[in-house]
């Protein structure tokens, strides 16, 4: 009985056969294609949602302008939030991918466009503090109802006061629109 030994292994490797060699190089290959495939699709996709993206906000822009009391611009803002939302949390993907090289630039980049990317960056950081913003209008106006709730005004205090809220709401027919100077 022949007994093998470490050294004198008679078995070949196979990953030293040209079936190994060839088998690597194609499915490099097939995973380069595929990645190259999936980069130019999703690029198209992005691509096609920023084209939305304008129409979209134009259209927000449109129905803010549009709105005629406090209730449908808070129905259009809360809209225009929750895309941002959203929004943010694709930037956030296109962010993580910054560091990834591709076609001599960020992949991220590549997908949506330096620009894009940026503007995209600017609706989420300007929808956020329009929130905010929103959000102050809205406790200081709870804390005025509050305390003048709590004061007891006369009736010639109380009409005069009921007067100026006529004259605001005829200069300000929506919540946050201010005239131009």
């Amino acid at each position: 009985m022949t007994t093998a030994t470490y050294e004198t292994w008679s078995q070949p490797d196979p990953t030293e056969t040209r079936l190994f060699w060839w088998a690597v190089r194609l499915e490099r290959l097939i995973a380069t294609f595929k990645f190259h495939f999936l980069i130019e699709f999703t690029r198209l996709l992005l691509l096609g949602f920023y084209e939305d993206f304008q129409a979209f906000l134009a259209r927000i822009e449109l129905e803010e302008n549009r709105s005629e009391n406090e209730a449908q611009f808070k129905a259009v803002f809360q809209h225009k939030v929750r895309a941002a939302e959203r929004m943010e949390e694709l930037v956030s993907h296109l962010d993580s991918l910054g560091n990834v090289p591709y076609k001599g630039c960020k992949l991220g980049e590549y997908l949506v466009g330096a620009d894009r990317l940026e503007e995209l960056k600017l609706f989420v950081r300007a929808t956020a503090l329009e929130r905010e913003g929103e959000e102050i209008l809205d406790q200081g106006k709870r804390k005025f109802l509050v305390t003048v709730t709590q004061r007891k005004l006369t009736p010639n205090q109380q009409s005069a006061m009921l007067g100026r809220y006529k004259e605001l709401a005829e200069l300000f027919p929506r919540s946050g629109e201010f005239p131009s100077a």
